[in-house]
């Protein structure tokens, strides 16, 4: 397979340096993981090396990402470095859309999906390895893919290669060798501006973007916001600013295409752009020319009562881990300046809760239901007997359990 020419943009990837070591520890150890920090190329490169790596030369490769934005623009990248477009060696599959071809080898997908191909072959015919893309977000089906992916190399393919890709992995999966690779980190300004009392956080923010505005001549402005009611509501605060030529865009799972368009394209000289977002673009998602970010420490999150048997969605307080990710985005082009509105002598959790935890347990029933004999399943961090118990009861009285089960 023909290398790219542009060595030089790929060698300021730290990833692009270490590659042949990944391919050798992948060599001898078939489930390894890459911890790698934003902006190191992990998600890109790899991948993209790993067509090429010997006995994958013919083999399909999966790559599981957690957003479907984030496949889309990893697809379009990776197909990029081989002179191609999505559909060719470099396919995607998600929920809204699917462009594979014959040719293709290499499939970008979400959990859901890939839960959906488990399901339906576990044997997993044709494929040499799966990547599982930033792992330290724990969703709920990531958990279960992990679970059911141990279960076929116990007892189908012991051949097949599993990669874990994370800033940061669980200490559950230090049972395997993992290799870290520096990002490219440049120094990055924090300051602290806890929200007043009583006032809401997406005045706060358009109060701290405007604030920052005032020192940026040129470049991108990233604002974290929990949800999209939030930031359509400081987008509204900050439309005076389009009047002063500043770009102003809002991006959220929801976002159409032309939006996706607008914040991926270059930042034309002499122009700040502000960019509102949710966790969307916490990681693997690589806006150009970041300057500036602005974090209200707050995300969505489903949550789920054994007691009443309701999900709900509720606004919590980011991790140490997303904050850190966060800030990141405005050091990896040169030094850069970040504005957090908690106290700085709050103490954060390290990590995020793994959704298995919390979330509406009765789609994992369904799947665990037809998986089959989930007896030997041993899962990172197994979900709570009372969650499952609900979720049993009601599947049952709604008929798609037997009764006797």
């Amino acid at each position: 397979m023909s290398r790219p020419t542009t060595t030089d943009v790929l060698g300021a990837l730290p990833v692009f340096h270490e590659l042949a070591r990944i391919r050798a520890l992948l060599r001898d150890e078939p489930v390894i993981g890459l911890e790698a920090e934003a902006g190191a190329g992990k998600s890109t490169l790899v991948p993209w090396d790993l067509l090429s790596a010997p006995g994958l030369e013919s083999a399909r490769i999966i790559l599981v990402q957690p957003r479907a934005l984030a496949v889309f623009s990893l697809a379009e990248r990776i197909a990029d470095l081989l002179g191609e477009t999505p559909g060719g060696t470099v396919g995607y599959r998600t929920r809204e859309a699917t462009k594979v071809g014959p040719k293709t080898r290499l499939e970008l997908m979400t959990w859901g999906v890939f839960l959906r191909i488990l399901q339906d072959g576990p044997e997993l015919d044709g494929v040499g390895a799966v990547i599982l893309d930033e792992f330290h977000e724990r969703p709920w089906q990531g958990d279960l893919c992990w679970a059911f992916l141990r279960e076929i190399r116990a007892l189908l393919r012991p051949d097949l290669r599993v990669l874990f890709f994370s800033t940061d992995l669980p200490a559950e999966l230090r049972e395997f060798p993992v290799l870290r690779v520096s990002g490219r980190q440049f120094p990055v300004e924090i300051t602290h501006a806890p929200v007043a009392a009583g006032q809401p956080a997406d005045r706060a923010v358009a109060a701290a973007v405007r604030s920052l505005l005032s020192g940026l001549s040129q470049g991108c402005l990233l604002a974290f916001m929990p949800g999209k009611a939030e930031i359509e509501r400081c987008l509204r605060e900050l439309a005076p600013l389009a009047r002063e030529g500043v770009e102003l865009h809002g991006l959220h799972r929801g976002a159409d295409h032309r939006v996706r368009e607008a914040v991926f394209a270059p930042v034309p000289p002499g122009v700040r752009r502000v960019v509102v977002a949710t966790n969307i673009a916490e990681t693997s998602l690589t806006l150009p020319d970041v300057r500036a970010v602005v974090d209200s420490g707050l995300e969505r999150r489903f949550g789920f009562s054994p007691r009443t048997g309701l999900s709900h969605m509720t606004t919590v307080r980011i991790s140490r881990l997303s904050a850190t990710q966060r800030a990141g985005r405005a050091g990896r082009l040169g030094p850069g300046t970040v504005v957090r509105l908690w106290p700085a002598a709050e103490k954060l959790d390290d990590f995020p809760e793994p959704e298995i935890l919390h979330a509406d347990p009765v789609p994992l029933e369904l799947e665990l239901a037809l998986w089959g004999d989930t007896t030997d399943l041993k899962f990172i961090t197994p979900p709570r007997a009372a969650a499952r118990a609900v979720a049993s009861s009601l599947l049952r009285d709604l008929g798609f359990f037997d009764k006797a089960d």
